[in-house]
């Protein structure tokens, strides 16, 4: 999201009590990953209320869950769900030539005039099956015994089949009687097989059977013998049952299938709300239903805390409720479900509205100020970028907030996971603040996610808390070697010099990469081999020896080991140093391998002057061995008769234990022939030679 996303329009609203205001929003540019789809939201502006939870609009329902309650988008009203159950009736006239076991009644696609579980229904009677108002579960009107023959059909035996004689007995187990028992608001298909000989009916039954809808009117209007069936219901209208028969002639002939459902209604259902908060103080509850006659309802309140759990607090509320003893730091959200009951028409209580009355939290949008660019880094640089947090409610946070971050490389799945605090802005106002990631070992891309008061202070809404930059950084890795320097009493020692019983060993690793420095002694080894026959091993030098210090890289310095061994015994030894930089990258393939000769005994050693012959520049090899270094030494030039041509000052700058090199300058006392030469020490020791001078 970049800063110009977050956009605010001014509105005008129209000042007019309870008026219902909708609104949706989509992404312009969804990501692959991201919800393109529209998403819808209103409120309601009620003149002179708190701030509030609220349904007062019917289409604001839709949001919600239901349980056997449906929601009628087309005139705006609430039903119990439905239930179907498909009945096909196949009959015959009693003229018709088809045997009367052909005659089938199937409901919900099973067979239930079946002779293998029971007797077939007979000829020339009238036969009835009721449905359950809210089931369509069928059953019959008389449960008659097994055996007895106005009852047919398979098991259970839902069908009551009853013989022109039959349907009159006074009221007691005849049609009469079948009409009464049947409960108000359930159906009844009857169908004929035969001729159930309608005309010759008592009025009694014809009176009775008003009670299903079916008028006598209907009843006079079918012609003996013909197929008919007519679907009914217990305590509808008049003339509201549907007659089905035969349009072909002549109708005695013919066969007649009606195929159509019997459709139940549940007798209570449920709705539930959306969560209602968060909320820091919870207030009241209102609501209003318009019920009918025999109508019922009632309301329940469900607890639901920050990790989901619900709890039932309040049941069974039927008028405006206190709810300011609830806990709202225990209880952040509600869940409101209306409870609706109607057992007689099995038309539902009408919620026109119910609201909730709280005191509201505060809400933040989190921000980055730049384009989502992938930022190209070199290992040990930090990617830094801005980001704001926006209140963009009326309400203040209670504290200071908590941001967490973390950058995940693409390469090794390793996250790294940092938290700060920042602090928390005013109603309306925005807080500023910078996160930064290293880039140490995190080659190749890197995605940072953001998380802005992670669910630890109260607020509205969290998901807009959150941002994921993908591909932030890519980070290009540093494999450079590093530059590593030993000096031995401050000279590059050579191969089997020799040094001072107590040697100040200088290790310096010197990295290009000025952004990864070097702060310890991860990948540093020293190691020294003291003198021991063939067989023995070298010893390593921990940094933690009272002989040994070590110092950090700084911008401007190498990291540096200091070993000072002291009073070593003579003899060869052999120095191995291994390192590496702050990176991890190594010195070198090898180690690096050194060896030395340290030896007590105060002596010194002079090469013979070279070149020779000379064209007057005299070169030494002076090799010092001991603790002491000679403060300085005197030259004298001789012919070859012995006569003093030069004599010269030698200076001991730079001098060391071990092989030193010093060169005397006498061009201008030569000519060819051979010369003679004498230096003396300064602790005493003379040495002379002789040399060969070009013409």
């Amino acid at each position: 999201m970049q800063s110009e996303l977050l956009n605010r329009i001014p509105l005008t609203l129209q000042i007019t009590d309870s008026l219902t205001y909708y609104w949706r929003t989509r992404l312009k540019y969804p990501a692959t990953e991201e919800n393109a789809a529209w998403q819808s939201s209103s409120f309601t502006y009620i003149q002179g209320s708190v701030e509030a939870w609220g349904q007062l609009a019917f289409p604001q329902f839709y949001e919600n869950s239901t349980d056997a309650l449906l929601l009628n988008s087309s005139n705006r009203s609430m039903v119990f769900e439905p239930t179907t159950t498909p009945v096909l009736i196949r009959t015959f006239g009693d003229l018709n030539t088809a045997p009367v076991t052909e005659v089938s009644v199937k409901i919900d696609g099973a067979e239930y005039n079946l002779a293998t579980q029971g007797q077939p229904c007979r000829d020339n009677t009238i036969n009835l099956i009721a449905f359950n108002r809210s089931s369509t579960i069928p059953y019959a009107g008389i449960p008659f015994n097994f055996q007895d023959p106005r009852t047919c059909g398979r098991e259970p035996q839902v069908i009551v089949s009853f013989l022109s004689t039959e349907v009159f007995n006074a009221g007691v187990n005849d049609l009469i009687q079948y009409v009464n028992d049947v409960v108000v608001g359930d159906s009844v298909v009857l169908f004929s097989i035969g001729n159930p000989s309608v005309g010759t009916w008592h009025p009694d039954v014809v009176t009775a059977l008003a009670g299903l809808g079916i008028s006598a009117t209907q009843l006079t209007s079918l012609s003996a013998g013909e197929p008919f069936v007519i679907y009914g219901k217990k305590g509808a209208a008049s003339e509201s049952a549907l007659v089905f028969t035969s349009e072909l002639s002549p109708a005695t002939e013919q066969e007649l299938v009606v195929n159509r459902t019997i459709t139940g209604f549940s007798s209570s259902g449920s709705m539930t709300s959306t969560f209602v908060g968060p909320a820091q103080q919870w207030y009241k509850l209102k609501m209003k239903a318009v019920i009918q006659e025999n109508d019922d309802f009632t309301v329940d309140v469900f607890g639901v805390t920050s990790s989901g759990t619900v709890t039932l607090l309040l049941q069974d509320l039927t008028m405006e409720t206190d709810l300011s003893t609830l806990s709202a730091i225990d209880y952040p959200f509600l869940k409101l479900v209306y409870k609706a009951t109607d057992g007689t028409t099995l038309t539902p209580p009408q919620l026109k509205y119910w609201l909730v009355e709280y005191e509201a939290l505060p809400e933040g949008v989190l921000y980055v100020e730049s384009d989502r660019e992938t930022l190209s880094l070199e290992e040990g640089e930090d990617w830094t970028n801005t980001f704001g947090f926006i209140n963009v409610s009326t309400k203040s946070f209670a504290d200071s907030v908590t941001v967490r971050y973390a950058s995940i490389n693409k390469n090794t799945n390793v996250a790294e996971e940092k938290q700060q605090k920042i602090g928390a802005p005013l109603p309306g106002d925005t807080t500023r603040f910078q996160l930064s990631v290293s880039s140490l070992e995190k080659p190749g891309l890197n995605d940072v996610n953001i998380n802005v008061n992670p669910a630890i202070l109260p607020e509205v809404f969290l998901d807009n808390n959150i941002m994921t930059l993908s591909d932030a950084f890519t980070v290009r890795v540093d494999d450079s070697h590093p530059v590593l320097s030993v000096l031995v009493d401050g000279r590059i020692l050579k191969n089997g010099d020799f040094v001072s019983p107590n040697p100040r060993i200088e290790i310096s690793v010197w990295d290009e990469n000025e952004l990864i420095l070097k702060t310890d002694t991860t990948g540093m080894r020293v190691l020294l081999q003291y003198p021991c026959d063939a067989n023995c091993s070298p010893t390593q030098i921990y940094f933690t020896r009272s002989d040994v210090q070590w110092t950090p890289a700084t911008s401007t310095t190498p990291f540096q080991v200091v070993f000072n061994p002291s009073n070593l015994a003579e003899g060869m030894y052999t120095l191995q140093v291994v390192a590496e930089d702050g990176r991890g990258n190594e010195s070198g393939e090898d180690p690096y391998e050194i060896a030395f000769e340290a030896k007590s005994t105060q002596s010194i050693t002079l090469s013979k002057p070279y070149p020779n012959p000379t064209q007057g520049k005299l070169s030494f090899e002076l090799v010092l061995t001991g603790s002491e270094v000679p403060s300085g030494a005197w030259f004298e030039l001789m012919d070859s008769m012995g006569k003093l041509l030069y004599e010269g000052n030698i200076p001991a700058s730079g001098w060391h234990i071990g092989t030193n090199h010093f060169t005397v300058d006498v061009t201008d006392q030569l000519v060819g022939g051979v010369y003679l030469y004498r230096i003396r020490f300064a602790n005493g020791l003379v040495l002379h030679g002789q040399f060969v001078s070009l013409d």
